[in-house]
C-alpha cells in the first residue's frame, strides 16, 4: 500500500516555503563560516546534510505541517520569525485558563445540586415499591380500595400503570376469577344496597314533594280565608256606613234610645259601643256574630283597642281590595290612582270632625265617647 499524501492548504504551503527558505539561508551562513572541502575528499557532510533535508521534506510531504497551537493553550513569548521562543510564560493566558476551569467546576457542582433535588422524592420513598398486601395495616389503610374503586381500577388501561399498580391490577383480576362465587355475591349485595338507597332517596323526595304541596295548600287556604274575611269586613264596613248615612238623612236629630241595642238586621241603633262603629281597620271586623255572643256572655268589651289603629293598617284597609296586595303607587295605572284618590276622599269625608260628630257621636255610649274621639283622629295616608 502506498503512502498517503495530504493536500496542503495555501497557509500550510506558505509556511512550508518559509521554513525551506530559512533552512537554506542557515546552510549558506554555515558554509561561509567553514572552508570548502577539497575535491579529492568525498563530500560526506554535504551528502548527509542533503539526505537529512530530503528526509525532512519527505516527512513534511507525508504527514503535513504541524497543527496550529490551541487558543486556550499557554504560549511563550518569543520571536516568531526566527522560530525560537523565550522562557517567559504568558500569564494572561494562564489566568484565563484557570478561570475557565473554575467556572466549569462550579457548573458541574450546580448540576450535582439539581440532581440531588430531583432525586429527593426517590430517596424519601425508598419503600414505595413494597406491595400493599405486604405493608402493615396502618400503612395501607388509607390506600385500600373499596368495591366501587376496584371496579373503576380494573377498567383502567394497564399501559398507563406503573409496576406496582400493574401487579395490583393482575392480582385483583385473578382473585375475582378464582373467587367467582364470592365476587358474584358481592355484586348482588352491591345491587341490593344501590336499590335500597334509590328507594330511600325516592321516598325522601316524595315526602318533600308532599310536604311542599301541603304547605302550598295550607298557604292557599289561609289566603282564601283571609280574602274572605277581608271581603266580609269591607262589606260590613260599607253596609254600616250606608246605614248610618241613611238614618242620618231620615232623622237628622239625635234619636232617643228605644231600649234596644240591636235591631232586626243586627245593627246597633242608638246605643253604640266603641267596637260597633265602622272603623277602617281589619281588626274591627272579626267573626261578628261569634264575637257578639262571647261579649254578651262575658259582659266585657270587645278586643278592639286604639293600638290597632295604625297608619299602615288604615291605609291598607281603605286603599286595597285584598290583604295580599298593598298600595304600590309606583306600578299603578292612571285608573288605579284615580280609584285610590276617590277611596281616600270618601274615608276622609266620613271621618270629618263635624260630620262624624253629628252622625256617630250622638249614638255612642257615654263610656266609649272618649275612645271614639281618639280613634277618629287617626287618618289614612295616601302613600
Amino acid at each position: 500500500m502506498g503512502k498517503l499524501h495530504l493536500k496542503r492548504t495555501p497557509e500550510e504551503e506558505a509556511e512550508r516555503q518559509r521554513r525551506k527558505k530559512r533552512r537554506k539561508e542557515h546552510r549558506k551562513s554555515e558554509s561561509r563560516n567553514y572552508p570548502e572541502p577539497s575535491s579529492t575528499q568525498p563530500n560526506v557532510s554535504s551528502t548527509s546534510r542533503k539526505w537529512a533535508s530530503d528526509d525532512e521534506d519527505h516527512d513534511t510531504d507525508v504527514y503535513g505541517p504541524p497543527p496550529p497551537p490551541s487558543a486556550n493553550a499557554p504560549t511563550l513569548k518569543g520571536n516568531a520569525d526566527t522560530g525560537y521562543h523565550s522562557s517567559k510564560p504568558d500569564y494572561d493566558a494562564i489566568r484565563a485558563e484557570l478561570e475557565e476551569q473554575r467556572f466549569r467546576e462550579r457548573l458541574f457542582g450546580a448540576y450535582d445540586d439539581d440532581e440531588r433535588l430531583d432525586s429527593l422524592k426517590a430517596r424519601l420513598n425508598d419503600y414505595a415499591h413494597v406491595p400493599d398486601r405486604w405493608q402493615s395495616e396502618p400503612a395501607r389503610k388509607h390506600r385500600r380500595l373499596g368495591p366501587d374503586d376496584e371496579d373503576e381500577f380494573l377498567q383502567t388501561d394497564p399501559q398507563h400503570l406503573d409496576d406496582e399498580e400493574y401487579a395490583e391490577w393482575i392480582r385483583l383480576g385473578m382473585y375475582r376469577k378464582t373467587h367467582r362465587d364470592e365476587y358474584e355475591e358481592q355484586q348482588r349485595e352491591k345491587a341490593r344496597k344501590k336499590e335500597r338507597k334509590a328507594k330511600e332517596k325516592a321516598a325522601k323526595e316524595e315526602a318533600k314533594r308532599l310536604e311542599k304541596a301541603m304547605e302550598e295548600d295550607r298557604k292557599r287556604r289561609r289566603e282564601e280565608k283571609e280574602n274572605m274575611r277581608w271581603g266580609a269586613a269591607k262589606e260590613v264596613y260599607e253596609s254600616r256606613w250606608t246605614e248610618l248615612l241613611r238614618r242620618d238623612a231620615m232623622a237628622p236629630e239625635p234619636i232617643a234610645s228605644s231600649g234596644k241595642d240591636v235591631d232586626e238586621e243586627g245593627w246597633i241603633g242608638t246605643n253604640l259601643r266603641f267596637e260597633d262603629i265602622p272603623w277602617p281597620v281589619l281588626a274591627a271586623y272579626p267573626k261578628i256574630k261569634k264575637r257578639r255572643r262571647e261579649a254578651e256572655a262575658s259582659g266585657s268589651v270587645g278586643a278592639l283597642s286604639l293600638d290597632d289603629f295604625t297608619s299602615d293598617a288604615i291605609s291598607r284597609f281603605v286603599l286595597t281590595s285584598t290583604p295580599t296586595t298593598g298600595p304600590s303607587p309606583a306600578s299603578d295605572t292612571e285608573q288605579d290612582k284615580k280609584e285610590r284618590r276617590e277611596k281616600l276622599r270618601d274615608a276622609m269625608l266620613r271621618f270629618h270632625p263635624d260630620k262624624f260628630e253629628g252622625r256617630v257621636m250622638s249614638r255612642v255610649r257615654e263610656g266609649d265617647k272618649e275612645r271614639s274621639i281618639d280613634g277618629r283622629l287617626l287618618r289614612p295616608t295616601s302613600s
